[in-house]
């Protein structure tokens, strides 16, 4: 938003919210492990499973009771549940493949982190949809979102770098302060910017645009 503004100083920023009573949950989760990550995501070349997967492997070597959830349509065939098992993660890794919505809520509820490895993102739903349900948040920087939500609501790493995804990760996990901290902001960022106030923003702004009839 920030950058789109030196362009053209007039844009807005509307970001596409999400039905907060669907997701809406405490942000209060174990302070212990298991550990639990969720990523919702489809399994793409975008989203960049791989580095959040190498991540994964470094993690387990200092916390070995950790889980990830991977929610979402499968694309590559199969291949990122072959680098798991390679890895040597395939007992941490759970795929669940397309899920309803009311069957992803619970894994937003139970996650300590929820976790965005993509190389890019034009908005990011499931960003708000964990948000919304007390999820603090741990995302690359190449998320339109972030820069609205950080450093308050959400902590970024560099893309493409399993490294610092897995100390950034580490640091949250041993800091449950810090956790209860960035959910409370993301719930309250969710439901400021939730799906009723999205409709209003497009709503005035074709009020605007569109003249009306007489």
């Amino acid at each position: 938003m920030r950058e789109a503004t030196r362009i053209r100083p007039d844009i807005q920023w509307i970001p596409t919210g999400v039905d907060t009573t669907i997701f809406q949950g405490s942000i209060n989760r174990t302070c212990g492990a298991p550990w639990h990550l969720v990523q919702v995501a489809g399994l793409n070349k975008v989203k960049d499973q791989e580095t959040l997967l190498k991540a994964v492997r470094q993690v387990a070597t200092v916390c070995p009771h950790i889980t990830l959830d991977c929610i979402g349509v499968d694309v590559l065939n199969g291949r990122v549940q072959a680098l798991a098992h390679d890895l040597g993660i395939a007992d941490l890794v759970r795929f669940h493949g397309v899920l309803a919505v009311d069957e992803i809520a619970p894994f937003y509820h139970k996650a300590h982190l929820f976790v965005q490895s993509s190389l890019h993102e034009s908005m990011g739903a499931a960003v708000l949809e964990a948000s919304a349900a007390g999820s603090p948040n741990r995302r690359n920087q190449r998320l339109e979102l972030f820069a609205e939500m950080a450093p308050r609501a959400a902590v970024a790493v560099p893309v493409s770098d399993p490294g610092a995804l897995a100390k950034g990760i580490l640091e949250l996990l041993k800091d449950s302060r810090r956790r209860e901290s960035l959910a409370l902001a993301a719930r309250n960022f969710a439901r400021t910017y939730g799906a009723d106030w999205t409709v209003a923003q497009f709503e005035a702004m074709y009020s605007q645009l569109v003249p009306h009839s007489h």
